[in-house]
């Protein structure tokens, strides 16, 4: 259970800043990330070796 789904959320026209979820299973991460590509313009799945990382 160390992967997490980082996206890009737009704040306003001119910027925006990248939002993580908690860990999870790979299975689920890629789930939530499939998900998250439909409304959300940059999406990515990744290893969080040590689950303490919040950027």
């Amino acid at each position: 259970m160390n992967y997490r789904v980082k996206y890009w959320r737009w704040i306003n026209e001119q910027a925006g800043e990248w939002y993580r979820t908690g860990l999870m299973t790979k299975e689920n991460a890629e789930k939530v990330a499939e998900s998250f590509r439909q409304s959300h313009e940059q999406v990515e799945v990744y290893y969080d070796d040590d689950g303490k990382r919040t950027n």
